[in-house]
């Protein structure tokens, strides 16, 4: 050993640093680190590199960067065939495969492969930051933080983009960054042909193939293919969120989410679409906007060739197949499947309902239900129909319509094989299939297989009728009924018979009708009465009276009935309860709507049924003639 390196070696432990700057007053241990040092400061000089304008400060380091360019590669691994510039590297990466982390810290337990890692780690818990910038008295934890931060500060950025006010340091940085506004792609993936802006990309991209996933954490023993997403996911386990906001004091783990969090406060979307001018705070929101213009829907589902311009539009469709619902509310485990549902759903707890209507007071817990709100005042529908020009306040209400025009079913259940117009409907559908009948009434233990009728049924209980006809003295349970209630008196029939163009006022009412016609449609008739029936529910219910099957039994007394409603009009005669219609002529009250009904025809005199024998004219339709 010679005398000289004996006495660098002495200075490890006497703590002693002879070499100052005269610029920062640092001290070192050699003058080659004083040397290396000065360069971070302005004026120095620095080893650029002629092809992409690169700084570095260590001449070894302009050596391994320009190998990057001559594609020298010396160095490869073993045990993946991966190759390196320099035996350096090489050697970082080979800890990869064995795992060795001999350095721990005593705080958190972490491992470390290397010490300096072990040291940088450290400073996460004391909050040290020993490398300050001689410029501005910045602190960082870092010691290349330091120096990235003062070429920014220090160094002219001479390279402007023609296309935005950007400019660079280098001008190989504003190479890459022109590639956005381009849209060139000059790295193309051999095996899928994909194409890439950075060769970093590139590189990421071909491990998907290989299906190499080096990096592991201990934590929950997932796998990625980049060092880069491994640090960060780390960081979600360990909490670190080193990128704070300096407006709001919000943390972030990537320093990326921080810069996109940023143009929240500063309002900066530099990113705008060639086509209509809009701008965007980030890259991806204007590549999915361009896709509206151009028509174009790359991610496909597999289950019903039905395609989306967001991938993660595909995602979120995957689960109404999948029945995946991640989103978990952590108050009643209500799960779902988008996470605005979830969030949605919470207000529902804390009861906040912060938009006011101005016209009516009533309230919603978001802006987009009180502007449709708003439309029941206003009478706008903006929604409009091509193919009828009808008219909807709501665009779901228009797809819905959409379908009766084509006649389209495409949600078919797997179990019967039914198929339905409304994704919803196979979904309430499914749960006939599976008995599943969650929402129980407290009152009477009657079960709904959804919470929307239970809501309905509570008002019998409750005699709740918050919906009043303003023109005469009825009151509904039910915002539908008041709807269909108004047609009597503004005759609205939108139902209309494409035979005899006679309109009704709801759908229901036209079906019944289109089978006096005997278009030869497929109708419900039962055998044993040759009756014939609209639908396939009323004629359930008919069958019900041949077999004497009377399921539904009184509390009070032993009388059974075949249909609920004849055992709801039943149980008024035990509970006491007014009856719902009244006749404004005479004051009479019925229990039920078809009373009222027949009865008005007393005073009016209507007989609607004939006879087709005689011409006979009767108020009733089952009254006994022949």
């Amino acid at each position: 050993m010679q005398r000289s390196d004996l006495t660098y070696h002495m200075t490890i432990h006497t703590g002693q640093k002879p070499y100052l700057c005269n610029l920062c007053d640092k001290a070192f241990t050699s003058l080659s680190s004083l040397r290396r040092h000065s360069k971070v400061h302005p004026g120095e000089m620095a080893y650029r590199c002629r092809i992409c304008d690169i700084t570095f400060d260590r001449r070894a380091e302009l050596k391994e960067h320009l190998k990057s360019h001559t594609r020298e590669q010396k160095s490869q691994c073993e045990l993946c065939g991966k190759e390196f510039h320099t035996l350096r590297e090489l050697t970082s990466h080979f800890k990869i495969h064995t795992e060795e982390k001999h350095f721990t810290c005593e705080i958190c337990s972490k491992a470390f492969k290397e010490r300096g890692s072990l040291n940088v780690h450290i400073r996460t818990h004391t909050g040290e930051k020993p490398h300050k910038c001689q410029l501005c008295h910045k602190a960082f934890a870092r010691r290349n933080a330091v120096a990235v931060h003062t070429k920014t500060d220090t160094r002219e950025r001479a390279y402007q983009c023609d296309l935005c006010p950007k400019a660079f340091m280098g001008r190989g940085v504003l190479t890459q960054h022109l590639r956005m506004h381009t849209g060139e792609k000059p790295f193309v993936c051999n095996v899928c042909g994909r194409a890439f802006a950075q060769r970093f990309s590139l590189k990421c991209h071909i491990k998907i193939h290989s299906g190499e996933e080096p990096y592991k954490c201990e934590f929950c023993c997932k796998a990625f293919r980049v060092h880069g997403t491994f640090k960060n996911h780390v960081k979600s386990h360990t909490g670190e969120k080193p990128h704070k906001c300096s407006f709001c004091q919000k943390a972030f783990i990537k320093r990326c989410q921080l810069q996109r969090h940023l143009r929240t406060h500063t309002g900066e979307k530099p990113f705008k679409c060639n086509v209509c001018d809009k701008s965007f705070a980030i890259v991806r929101g204007l590549e999915n906007h361009t896709r509206i213009h151009s028509g174009e829907r790359p991610f496909k589902c597999n289950l019903c060739d039905k395609a989306y311009s967001i991938k993660n539009t595909l995602i979120c469709h995957m689960r109404i197949h999948t029945g995946e619902r991640p989103y978990t509310c952590k108050l009643c485990f209500k799960a779902f499947r988008l996470p605005s549902s979830l969030t949605y759903h919470m207000k529902t707890h804390a009861g906040v309902k912060a938009y006011k209507c101005n016209l009516c007071e009533k309230t919603f817990m978001d802006k987009h239900n009180l502007s449709i709100h708003l439309r029941t005042h206003t009478g706008e529908r903006p929604h409009k129909c091509n193919l009828c020009e009808k008219a909807f306040t709501q665009k779901g209400s228009l797809r819905w319509h959409m379908s009766t025009h084509t006649e389209e079913e495409p949600h078919t259940c797997r179990l019967c094989f039914k198929t339905f117009r409304l994704p919803s409907s196979l979904t309430y559908h499914m749960k006939t299939h599976m008995g599943e009948e969650a929402y129980k009434c407290n009152l009477c233990e009657e079960a709904f297989l959804d919470k929307h009728n239970l809501i309905i049924h509570m008002k019998t209980h409750t005699r709740d009728k918050a919906y009043k006809c303003d023109l005469r003295d009825r009151s509904f349970s039910v915002s539908f009924s008041l709807k269909r209630h108004m047609r009597t008196h503004n005759e609205e029939n939108t139902y209309t018979c494409d035979v005899c163009c006679r309109a009704f006022a709801n759908g229901s009412s036209l079906t019944a009708h289109l089978i006096t016609h005997n278009l030869g449609e497929k109708l419900n008739k039962y055998n044993l009465c040759n009756r014939v029936f609209s639908d396939e529910r009323k004629l359930n219910l008919h069958t019900k009276g041949h077999t004497g099957v009377k399921a539904h039994k009184c509390k009070f007394c032993d009388r059974t009935f075949s249909v609920s409603f004849s055992l709801k009009r039943h149980m008024r005669t035990h509970t006491e309860e007014k009856p719902y219609y009244k006749c404004d002529v005479c004051c009479r009250a019925f229990a039920t709507g078809s009373g009222l009904t027949v009865h008005l025809r007393t005073h009016s005199g209507e007989k609607p049924y004939k006879c087709s024998l005689c011409n006979w004219e009767f108020a009733r339709w089952n009254t006994k003639h022949l």
